[in-house]
């Protein structure tokens, strides 16, 4: 386990929890498949992502454990990348952070909803060259 403010217990119960929200997430976030949870090297950290890949282009919805030595917080974040020619373009943005687990479980409709908005604004033009 990589987090240093977080007992195995509180982990595990995370962890199970994000499971759940990834479930719904899928409802709230169509088209979008999850990469977090399940691949190798992650079952140590508390976190997960969302993606949407087309020919160009990559969005990315997610949470993180942010590790707090004062209490158990996460941020919801989103991210885009694209990709033009040989450059490839990156923005992301925090859409809530520092908030608990059952804040994220009960407005995840809406951090979702929001995150999606995001990223249907942001153009070639507002992402950083990489």
């Amino acid at each position: 386990m990589v987090h240093k403010h977080c007992t195995k217990e509180q982990f595990t119960q995370a962890k199970i929890r994000l499971k759940e929200i990834e479930k719904q997430m899928c409802i709230y976030a169509p088209g979008f498949h999850s990469v977090g949870q399940d691949r190798p090297g992650s079952e140590d950290i508390l976190a997960m992502s969302m993606v949407k890949r087309s020919k160009n282009e990559t969005r990315d919805i997610g949470i993180l454990f942010d590790d707090n030595p004062l209490q158990e917080t996460f941020t919801f974040y989103a991210a885009k990348s694209m990709r033009e020619g040989s450059d490839l373009y990156f923005k992301r943005a925090d859409i809530v952070q520092n908030i608990s687990m059952k804040e994220l479980e009960n407005n995840l409709e809406s951090h979702c909803k929001l995150a999606l908005e995001h990223l249907d604004l942001w153009k070639l033009e507002d992402l950083s060259k990489m």
